[in-house]
């Protein structure tokens, strides 16, 4: 199967399956338009979707805060002793939910996941790190204002910022695990 046949199967089915188990909730399509903050949670060896961090999540991240920041693209696992373990979903989950890859922390393995971008290239990314923009991606041969272009959707030059804590970290004080 080719690589755009795996991306296009691959975003159809985790469209599908938001879809699915989200009542209530934007469409998938119009979820993604609004900014592409899905994480994933897992309780109880199950993982769901959802748009940012909800009230329910929220409860449970302030009862057991994580160690991390919680970020788009995350999977949040939640665990009856209140160990709260945060860790990037893979690269190909990211992508087909619309959230974008940080250019300079990316692994060789997560620009592939990329349309467009092979493993010469992927090499040629990270010997040429950091970027400050992504114009500054048409340093790397193989890559001009065009493909550029192209990949402006799913990579970005910086971190994503937090869905939790916000920009305003609360006190530390309050934030304890049990």
């Amino acid at each position: 199967m080719h690589s755009t046949a795996r991306h296009a199967a691959t975003a159809l089915f985790l469209l599908c399956l938001a879809a699915s188990t989200w009542p209530g909730t934007p469409a998938p399509r119009q979820a993604l338009e609004a900014g592409a903050q899905w994480i994933g949670v897992e309780r109880d060896g199950v993982l769901t979707l959802q748009h940012g961090v909800d009230s329910a999540l929220l409860r449970d991240v302030q009862d057991c805060p994580p160690d991390d920041p919680i970020r788009p693209g995350d999977r949040i696992v939640l665990t009856d002793d209140c160990a709260t373990t945060i860790a990037p979903l893979s690269a190909r989950q990211r992508l087909a939910l619309g959230v974008r890859l940080d250019i300079n922390t990316a692994s060789l393995t997560e620009l592939q996941a990329v349309s467009g971008i092979g493993p010469a290239l992927a090499r040629r990314i990270v010997a040429r790190r950091p970027y400050a923009t992504l114009a500054d991606l048409e340093r790397v041969r193989g890559i001009g204002p065009v493909r550029r272009g192209r990949l402006t959707s799913s990579l970005t030059p910086a971190p994503l910022p937090p869905l939790w804590p916000s920009s305003t970290p609360l006190d530390a004080s309050t934030l304890q695990k049990p």
